[in-house]
């Protein structure tokens, strides 16, 4: 399937959609999420689309949670930077990708993961268990479909170790490590730096919000920095608190 050109629809147990496929089935849910489309654009162009569900699963407690998302992905090229703006975090890894054709990264990059989660399951599959050849060699389109068919939200992260896309990472999953983190210790030539933007979510008990926003607007400045990944993260904090932490960070 040629996702991101235009919306899309899983109807099958694959990826996200594989998350308490047969639950939702019993709770009378359809189990058909949408893909938005990719656009380039600015960060007005980030808006909620209330009609069809992104990402969907039942709860400890038994219940069925459904959730909207974006109306589109959104590529920003601002500060000569890849930016995007997603909704589930697994896109992510199609976005990374984008940028190392872009030239914005390159291999071995450095991954820097600011989230209320670590998202740092096992996928069913790696990249090495399904195309042998060299990272170079696999298309675009064989990316965005592993994005979209095998990772979920959970287990982006693995993938880009093990394809050598990066090579190290930061995890920051909590308010002390953001701000405690010392950029001076960062000495890769190409970082990756990923937001998830529950990370503002109420259960996180931030107590110095705006010191965390500025802490990650310097990390957005440095140079090196050459692509960023910004997940609304629907289910995890409410859209238009998560979209008011993105004018926060990028206006």
């Amino acid at each position: 399937m040629n996702y991101y050109t235009q919306e899309k629809f899983i109807i099958t147990s694959i990826g996200n959609n594989s998350i308490n496929f047969l639950e939702r089935k019993e709770k009378n849910s359809d189990c058909i999420l949408r893909i938005p489309p990719l656009i380039t654009g600015v960060i007005e162009d980030v808006r909620l689309l209330e009609i069809w569900i992104c990402y969907e699963y039942v709860s400890d407690k038994d219940i069925l949670i459904s959730s909207f998302g974006l109306e589109s992905l959104v590529h920003i090229t601002q500060w000569d930077k890849d930016i995007f703006i997603i909704d589930n975090h697994n896109h992510a890894f199609s976005c990374r990708w984008r940028s190392y054709i872009h030239k914005k990264i390159s291999r071995w990059s450095h991954l820097i993961h600011i989230d209320q989660h670590s998202d740092y399951a096992d996928p069913i599959q790696y990249l090495s268990d399904i195309w042998r050849q060299n990272i170079e060699d696999i298309s675009l389109l064989q990316i965005d479909n592993y994005t979209n068919e095998v990772l979920t939200i959970a287990s982006f992260i693995k993938p880009a170790l093990d394809c050598e896309l990066c090579s190290s990472h930061d995890m920051i999953l909590s308010e002390y490590s953001l701000l405690d983190y010392d950029i001076a210790t960062l000495d890769n030539h190409s970082v990756i730096l990923d937001i998830d933007l529950d990370f503002r979510a109420p259960e996180m008990g931030i107590e110095y919000y705006y010191q965390t926003i500025k802490k990650v607007r310097q990390l957005i400045a440095l140079p090196d920095v050459g692509c960023i990944t910004i997940a609304t993260s629907p289910t995890y904090i409410h859209q238009q608190r998560a979209l008011q932490v993105l004018h926060d960070l990028l206006d």
